[in-house]
């Protein structure tokens, strides 16, 4: 691959890795099982993104969080990109009757062969709908 499909590819993948980071607002404290389901969803997502198990990302994800992911796999298998997700810790923020709000806290280590391995700390908020009894993530926002 030639040096600007590269940089595109890495661009696509930090691209990614951004559309991981959204989410949006609620407003009442999570109930204890809710919580705990809201939370799972979380820990799949970034188990799946850094496994490369892009059946099980997508089958959490619905509206622009599953449109982009799904625009972007493609890129993010050719680029080769390696992501490691350590000391994942989420907080789901607050539970309504069909929308909720996590935070997730973690560090990234994200190798693109040719480029080199980038290490960051993340904070990211993931926005949930509750879709036929299921919590699936509509939105990722990375906070920083």
């Amino acid at each position: 691959m030639n040096r600007r499909l590269r940089r595109a590819l890495l661009t696509v993948v930090v691209v990614c890795v951004v559309l991981l980071l959204l989410a949006a607002v609620a407003r009442f404290r999570p109930a204890g099982g809710e919580q705990e389901r809201v939370q799972a969803v979380v820990e799949l997502f970034c188990q799946a993104l850094a496994g490369r198990n892009y059946d099980a990302l997508l089958s959490v994800l619905t509206g622009d969080a599953l449109a982009a992911m799904e625009y972007l796999l493609p890129v993010l298998e050719a680029s080769g990109a390696e992501t490691a997700l350590h000391d994942l810790q989420v907080h789901v923020r607050e539970i309504r009757r069909d929308t909720a709000v996590a935070e997730a806290r973690y560090v990234q280590e994200q190798r693109v062969p040719g480029h080199g391995t980038t290490v960051q700390r993340m904070v990211v908020l993931f926005e949930f709908v509750l879709l036929e009894g299921q919590w699936r993530i509509a939105r990722i926002t990375r906070v920083r």
